[in-house]
């Protein structure tokens, strides 16, 4: 997915989020890239547990930045 033609809605330390539809895609800055297939799991566990956090789609890298589909 090519995130750059959405607009962003947010942004903090690690990563900014766009928004696609009823989806968002978290972009991760390079220097945080380790941390994306950690987060995704520990988020999938919390989802599956119940926890109100989004459902993880998916995590792929696309133009040398890691990216979370949420």
């Amino acid at each position: 997915m090519d995130y750059q033609n959405l607009q962003p809605i947010g942004e903090g330390k690690t990563a900014k989020i766009y928004q696609d539809g009823d989806h968002a895609f978290k972009v991760y800055n390079s220097d945080y890239a380790k941390f994306v297939e950690h987060e995704a799991k520990m988020q999938t566990y919390a989802y599956n547990e119940g926890l109100p956090v989004p459902a993880v789609y998916g995590v792929s890298q696309a133009s040398k930045r890691w990216q979370g589909y949420i």
